[in-house]
């Protein structure tokens, strides 16, 4: 019963959900257990089901790619963009300003990707190499 209205949702509508779910009215606790419990699952489900135009293209697969140094470098990576904003160019990053934002996130994934290509897949490789043997 479910898996046939999951199939005819289309993942596309349930990834806008969730990033237009901040504008929602309501309590914050209660979004996020909506986003978390219902949305993200939903979307999972979505995907699993039939070709998502939006998730299949070069750009996504690329960032698909470059996930995980994302994710291992946003912590740090901010901590240093902040100081040399701070002490460099006088810029505070607790101010919104959108500008700094987006040279941060375009940074970011710079580093996110050479981080990829020169420290992931290398790393991959030796590892491959001593549970595999050489290929």
């Amino acid at each position: 019963m479910y898996s046939s209205v999951i199939r005819n949702i289309p993942v596309e509508i349930v990834i806008l959900a969730i990033m237009l779910y901040p504008i929602v009215p309501g309590a914050q606790s209660f979004r996020d257990l909506f986003v978390v419990l219902i949305l993200i699952p939903l979307c999972v489900g979505c995907a699993m089901q039939g070709h998502s135009w939006l998730l299949e293209n070069k750009l996504m697969q690329w960032l698909g790619a470059i996930s995980y140094s994302i994710y291992l470098w946003q912590s740090p990576y901010s901590l240093w963009f902040a100081s040399i904003a701070r002490q460099g160019f006088k810029v505070d990053m607790g101010v919104y300003n959108p500008l700094v934002g987006v040279v941060w996130l375009i940074s970011l994934l710079a580093v996110a990707t050479v981080s990829y290509h020169f420290i992931e897949i290398p790393a991959q490789r030796v590892i491959k190499r001593m549970l595999y043997g050489k290929k």
